[in-house]
């Protein structure tokens, strides 16, 4: 988080402007055309020099990908983005493992009390809408942790117990979804067009809220500050995630309800155990899905951000993720 500046501060390099932040490393009052952005480490600098001391200082500094490598991830979002996946999926399966055989233990629990405690004749495999509430909870949680860890590999900079900070999370960043696709949908029954372009511009918000934990209002403003001059390239690479990475979440999904019908109807011939593992691991695959959906999603997102720093030292642009 950037240290606000003293009222009536001036800035160091400029001593006829206001200063709006302090350096992160120095503390010396900067104005906003002289902030030097470090993405992965996420601090607010006052020059390059700054930021070679902060990473030295910094116990893992030289492990944190740099602004130059995290731009890779704008020209090359699937190739970055894959291979990080790749690289992350085991670590990812391990630490949300226990959300998924949570939400396992919950439909078996619940399933078992069902056939048991209910009249035969009343006796039905389906869930009431409490359960699947519950349910929805454990799920968005879920991949709010496979995207805070994907963050964390992504960027390799680990800010904190990763369970922690999803859950610190998910309400700003459901708020977040919320918000972004109820002014989109009032777009889209706007003739369409004013749909599609608030959806382009805000598209960034859910990343603010998870990699950045930014409320609601300021990850939608950081959003549309992000896509000002990049909405086509947006769109397009909205299109080409849908055609590269669909197909493949469609299989997966598809090859994993037909392992949940054979689960539903061998049932009673299953162990109670072996129908707990086969249900956590559609679950923990589920959230696998979603780390291959998002990982080029969060390449770009780095990727614009760095990017948009170079040129903010090059030019002295604001750069909108203040």
């Amino acid at each position: 988080m950037p240290i606000s500046a003293s009222v009536n501060e001036s800035c160091s390099n400029h001593p006829g402007r206001d200063a709006s932040n302090r350096c992160d490393h120095c503390a010396k009052p900067v104005c906003k055309t002289c902030v030097v952005k470090d993405i992965g480490m996420e601090l607010d600098l006052c020059s390059t020099q700054c930021m070679e001391n902060a990473r030295a200082a910094h116990p893992y500094g030289s492990r944190i990908k740099s602004n130059l490598e995290l731009s890779w991830g704008l020209d090359s979002p699937f190739f970055q983005g894959w291979a990080d996946w790749g690289r992350s999926c085991l670590q990812i399966a391990i630490r949300t493992a226990p959300v998924a055989l949570l939400a396992a233990l919950f439909i078996s629990t619940f399933l078992e009390m069902t056939e048991t405690g209910l009249p035969e004749e009343e006796e039905s495999a389906y869930l009431p809408n409490w359960v699947w509430a519950v349910l929805a909870v454990l799920g968005a949680y879920g991949f709010a942790l496979t995207a805070v860890l994907f963050s964390q590999r992504y960027t390799r900079r680990i800010q904190g117990d990763a369970y922690l900070l999803a859950l610190k999370r998910l309400i700003p960043w459901l708020a977040t979804l919320a918000i972004a696709t109820a002014v989109s949908f009032v777009g889209f029954m706007l003739l369409v067009l004013p749909g599609i372009y608030i959806a382009i511009r805000l598209f960034w918000a859910d990343e603010f809220a998870l990699a950045f934990g930014y409320g609601p209002i300021r990850a939608l403003s950081a959003s549309w500050k992000l896509t000002e001059h990049d909405f086509g390239s947006v769109f397009w690479f909205q299109m080409r995630a849908g055609w590269a990475t669909y197909p493949v979440l469609l299989l997966v999904f598809g090859a994993f309800a037909v392992i949940g019908l054979a689960v539903g109807f061998l049932a009673e011939a299953l162990s109670i155990s072996l129908s707990l593992v086969l249900v956590t691991l559609m679950v923990a695959v589920i959230f696998q899905a979603y780390g291959l959906l998002h990982g080029p999603e969060l390449a770009r997102f780095y990727g614009k951000l760095a990017k948009d720093s170079s040129h903010h030292l090059r030019s002295g642009s604001v750069l909108g993720l203040n």
